[in-house]
């Protein structure tokens, strides 16, 4: 079944069934290769090289942007890759701000570079202008304040994948862990700029049903999810999209009933050769 909410695939993570082939080595090949399967919108990887934003200046965003147009391709933001831990370590804390700021900075240039295509339906600019990472359960509040603020200033917003969410504690227990999410989660609620990434395979693997999650997370904080990773996962490992637990179509009704306007964003880290996954994922767009 595949969801009804427009599709993105990640391209950070991917790994090769050849690894010396061209899309596995060059970022613009890479884009090239997507749109040759029928990949129709993708969320770069701003830690590749040739897409890493301080690699990028005017022209080059002009470029990129020109690429996607041409192919006809969605932008879904961008996947900047940082270990949680370097928010909060003195030794990494300023360059792990400075790269997230200018990942922001990149996917507004280049949300404002690409426009939706009209095939992928009901996506609005809010979708392109997310960069998605995972950000430490305890972040110093002038940490917060300068990331928080450049994303309003990009008009764009931090899908922050932590998990489990801060304070709730026992999400992984199979109760129910939205009793508590109005009271614990202090990100949604006075940090404008910063959202919850929600990740299916994630919300599976902690024993918790995901449709639900993204209904409740969305009456709880209008506006959330921040952004929808989907993933699958079986006996609590992750396997390619459709091939675990995930009911699809249960999480399809649950975003457009909460009307999230963004991408439903395929990961496929941590699958052996995931490149050759991707065709039968996109085989029915």
């Amino acid at each position: 079944m595949h969801i009804g909410v427009p599709r993105a695939l990640n391209l950070a993570g991917i790994s090769f069934a050849d690894p010396s082939s061209a899309q596995a080595t060059n970022a613009r090949a890479r884009i090239e290769w997507s749109a040759s399967l029928g990949v129709r919108a993708l969320q770069l990887d701003a830690t590749a090289p040739g897409l890493r934003p301080r690699e990028l200046d005017r022209s080059a965003r002009r470029d990129v942007g020109s690429l996607l147009r041409r192919l006809e391709i969605g932008f879904a933001g961008l996947d900047l890759s940082i270990p949680p831990a370097h928010f909060a370590e003195p030794a990494h804390v300023d360059r792990a701000v400075k790269a997230t700021c200018e990942a922001l900075t990149l996917a507004a240039d280049l949300a404002a570079l690409i426009p939706t295509p009209n095939h992928l339906g009901p996506v609005d600019a809010t979708g392109s202008r997310v960069v998605a990472l995972s950000l430490p359960a305890t972040l110093a509040s002038d940490v917060r304040d300068t990331l928080a603020n450049h994303a309003i200033s990009c008009h764009c917003t931090i899908a922050d994948f932590r998990w489990p969410i801060p304070e709730i504690e026992n999400a992984s227990s199979g109760g129910d862990a939205m009793t508590t999410i109005a009271a614990t989660s202090t990100i949604a609620q006075t940090t404008p700029g910063i959202g919850h990434g929600l990740d299916t395979g994630t919300l599976l693997i902690a024993g918790l049903n995901p449709a639900r999650f993204v209904s409740r997370l969305a009456t709880r904080f209008p506006g959330e999810p921040a952004q929808l990773r989907l993933t699958d996962a079986a006996a609590s490992r992750r396997v390619p999209v459709g091939d675990g637990e995930l009911d699809e179509l249960s999480v399809d009704v649950a975003c457009q009933v909460a009307s999230y306007k963004g991408f439903a964003v395929v990961d496929l880290r941590g699958i052996p050769a995931a490149d050759l996954t991707v065709p039968r994922l996109w085989s029915a767009s």
